[in-house]
This record gives structure tokens, C-alpha cells and sequence, in this order.
């Protein structure tokens, strides 16, 4: 008896086993058909309807408009590998992003162009801020002015030959024919529907030239297929487009990341050795005329990021925009509107970790559970990068 009911004990445990494991799949499946948006995600994908009740969640941009906004950077490494293994683009609303959309909504374009600095301690979101406004002025028709990070042309580029047209400038040849492809990826669009023209003939050789009257884009096709002469056209471009904005037809977002290495030195050297300042670089002196507000219907976006050690940084938080941009930085910019990126809040936290969880990110049983987030809470600070940084072997 006992060799026969044993048989009999092993498949009514099998048969409760696999009862109680089609339950939790059923369950798991009507949770999900219910609430197919979890709590760390809001359905409202367009930013232009962002609001501070959206904040501390993740919204989606779509892949065709994240590859249009970031074709040749913009978000940073980390980052991007992280939306190409999720197959989305997921970004956390946060309240610097809101604030910038709300004050946007309430500027008068017709007045000098608005300057904000996004500044903040290292890994706290200030490109992340910069990727959330891009979005809302692509979805709000602003022609785009986005300069994805300032130290690629001041610090590694990856060609430097002196300027034909300008004694004493460097042309940056292969880094403004990427920008000025990045230009049109963004643009395109926009500049087919308002139908610019330039205001004057530009002769870029004896059999070269760009009438008065052509359509601006042959600005951007030929330094796209003429690099030597791209940096030439990005300050052909900028000066047209700068132009263009007082007739009101449309609005004008300058991006810049990084701003303050403008300021900083570069690592440009002509054949003495000596360092080029940002204000002989051909297109770097021509997205620095942009930042200032003797323009209208336009408005600037830019970000501070921390510098090595400098000497006005004695007694003063090294974090402040006055520091970072430094006096003729800040002289330049001044007035402008100052935005905070802090480190997440405890809403915030839980929603990344949240989002990693269901992504499969964080596959760790341990990690997964109240006392492995607490430790990554603490281990990390709250701050962003730290938990990306944290997560990523989990």
C-alpha cells in the first residue's frame, strides 16, 4: 500500500504546485492587462502637457524622434545603451524640466531673448534636464539650435586647420560638418515648411558661391559635402537663421551642454603650441554670439558642468553658476534665469529602481527587495548617475 500511495502524494503535490503557479501567472497577467501603465509611468507622452503632477514619473519619446534630436549626441553613453537594451526611450520627468516649461509657456518672445543656466552637482540630471526641453521644443516648433556638448570642439577635435577666411581663426572641419548634419536631422522639417532664404551671396571659392536668395539649406548641404568649408557655414547659418527670427514667423531655441567651456582653456594648439581661446574657433565664436540677448523670439537653454579647481572657488560654493562660468562666463550670460538640479527624491528613487525592476535591468533577487534598495539609496546618495552606476551589474 505504502509503495503505491506514495506515487499517488507526489502528483497531488505536482498538480496543487502547478494550481498554484497558474494561479499567480493568471493574476500577474490580469494586474498587468488592468494597469498596463505602473505607477512610475504616466500615459502622457507629450511634453508640451507636462505638469508638476507628472513629476517623478517616466514618460516615452519615440525612437524616431530620439534618433531625430540625438543624432550625433546629446545623451549621454551610460544612457543610451541603457534605451537600446529597454528598446524605449524613458525619461524621468523632473520638477528643473517642468519649472523651464512652465516659464517658457509665459515668456514674451517679442522681448530680448530669455537665458537660463542649468547647474547642479555632478550626475544630477542636467543633460537629462536638456534632453526633456529639446523634446518639448521639437513638439512646439522651435527651430533648433542645439549644441549637444561645447569641450567636443574645445578639448579633442578631431581636425584643426587655420581659417581661409579669417586670419587668426582655427576651422574645426569634420566637428562642424557633424553639426551641421545634427542641424539638419533636427531641422529639416521645419526649414522646408518656413521657407528660408539667405539675405546675401556667400562666396566659399572662385566657382563656389551661394546666391542671394537660395534657399538656407544649401548653407547646410554644402558644408555637409565641402567640409573644409563647414565651419565657415555654420557661421553663415546661425547669422542667417539670427536674422530670420525678428520676422516673428517663428521661434529660435538655442541648447548649448557644457557652457562654461567656452571659458575654460582649450586644447587647440596652433603650429607655436600656443592654446586657441574659444573666441578664434570658427564655429564656437559663433554659437557664442547666440547666447547673447540682442534677439527676439528666441530663447537660450544652456548647462554648467563642474570644471577642475578654480581659484575663485576658494570660499565659494564650487557648484554655483558664478564659479562655474567665471567672471567673463557670467558677464556674458548675465541676466539669466538660474535652474537647480538636485538629487532624486525619495519619489524619484523609488521610481528608478521601479523602472529597472520591470525592464529586467536589476535582475537580482536581493537587489530587488526593500533591504538591497535601501542599499542602493544609501550607497548612492540619491544621486542619478550613482544609481544608474550602482544598478548596472545588478
Amino acid at each position: 500500500m505504502k509503495n503505491k500511495l506514495k506515487p499517488l502524494s507526489m502528483i497531488m503535490r505536482l498538480q496543487t504546485n502547478y494550481l498554484k503557479n497558474a494561479a499567480t501567472f493568471c493574476t500577474r497577467a490580469a494586474v498587468s492587462v488592468q494597469d498596463p501603465f505602473p505607477h512610475f509611468r504616466t500615459t502622457e507622452n507629450n511634453p508640451i502637457l507636462h505638469t508638476k503632477d507628472h513629476i517623478g514619473k517616466f514618460y516615452l519619446m519615440p525612437l524616431d524622434v530620439k534618433n531625430k534630436l540625438f543624432f550625433s549626441g546629446g545623451v549621454p553613453k551610460a544612457w543610451d545603451t541603457q534605451m537600446k537594451v529597454f528598446c524605449e526611450a524613458g525619461i524621468m520627468i523632473r520638477e528643473p524640466a517642468i519649472e523651464i516649461i512652465s516659464l517658457l509657456n509665459q515668456i514674451n518672445y517679442s522681448n530680448p531673448a530669455v537665458r537660463f543656466v542649468i547647474y547642479g552637482r555632478q550626475g544630477t540630471g542636467k543633460t537629462g534636464t536638456l534632453m526633456h526641453i529639446l523634446h518639448y521644443a521639437y513638439e512646439s516648433n522651435f527651430l533648433l539650435l542645439h549644441l549637444p556638448w561645447v569641450s567636443n570642439w574645445t578639448k579633442r577635435p578631431k581636425e584643426i586647420v587655420p581659417s581661409q577666411y579669417k586670419e587668426g581663426r582655427i576651422d574645426l572641419p569634420v566637428e562642424s560638418a557633424i553639426w551641421l548634419q545634427h542641424f539638419k536631422s533636427q531641422n529639416s522639417k521645419l526649414m522646408e515648411e518656413f521657407h528660408l532664404t539667405t539675405h546675401k551671396s556667400y562666396t566659399w571659392s572662385k566657382r563656389e558661391i551661394t546666391e542671394e536668395g537660395a534657399p538656407l539649406m544649401d548653407i547646410v548641404e554644402h558644408g555637409v559635402q565641402r567640409v573644409r568649408h563647414s565651419s565657415d557655414c555654420i557661421g553663415a547659418l546661425l547669422r542667417e537663421i539670427k536674422l530670420h527670427s525678428q520676422s516673428g514667423k517663428f521661434k529660435v531655441m538655442v541648447i548649448v551642454d557644457g557652457v562654461n567651456a567656452f571659458w575654460n582653456k582649450t586644447n587647440v594648439k596652433r603650429p607655436d603650441k600656443s592654446l586657441v581661446p574659444s573666441q578664434e574657433i570658427t564655429p564656437a565664436y559663433a554659437f557664442m554670439k547666440l547666447l547673447q540677448n540682442d534677439w527676439n523670439n528666441a530663447v537660450v537653454i544652456t548647462s554648467a558642468d563642474i570644471v577642475p579647481f578654480n581659484r575663485d572657488a576658494t570660499k565659494q560654493d564650487p557648484y554655483t553658476p558664478r564659479v562655474l562660468l567665471g567672471k567673463e562666463g557670467f558677464e556674458h550670460l548675465d541676466p539669466f534665469i538660474p535652474i537647480e538640479t538636485e538629487n532624486y527624491t525619495e519619489k524619484e528613487i523609488n521610481s528608478v529602481l521601479d523602472y529597472y525592476c520591470d525592464r529586467l535591468w536589476i535582475q537580482s533577487e536581493r537587489a530587488q527587495q526593500e533591504g538591497g534598495r535601501k542599499q542602493i539609496k544609501f550607497l548612492s546618495g540619491y544621486n542619478p548617475y550613482e544609481v544608474m552606476k550602482i544598478c548596472d551589474p545588478l
